[in-house]
């Protein structure tokens, strides 16, 4: 397996699984783990093929593309901004 190709979040979860020290370097952490005998939890990091993934219905796929109206509601300015309006007298 290719250590080198994980995030730093899974080669950390690795690591801490098998004992190895998860506070060095990526690449560190990376050589590590290839050099033990067999990494345990190996399986839940390791992508899935897509072919082994389920295909889309296309009733899923509409109801992911279709935007409930009642969400669009409210100001278009963040929350926590402040903003303040000034009008000019004559």
């Amino acid at each position: 397996m290719d250590f080198h190709a994980l995030p730093r979040r899974d080669l950390r979860a690795l690591c801490k699984r098998n004992g190895v020290r998860a506070n060095m370097t990526n690449a560190a952490m990376a050589e590590a783990l290839a050099a033990l005998p067999a990494v345990d939890g190996i399986e839940e990091f390791v992508k899935q093929p897509a072919a082994l993934q389920a295909p889309a219905t296309e009733a899923a796929v509409s109801a992911v593309a279709e935007e409930d109206p009642r969400e669009k509601k409210g100001s278009p300015l963040p929350r926590g901004r402040r903003v303040t309006f000034s009008t000019t007298e004559v």
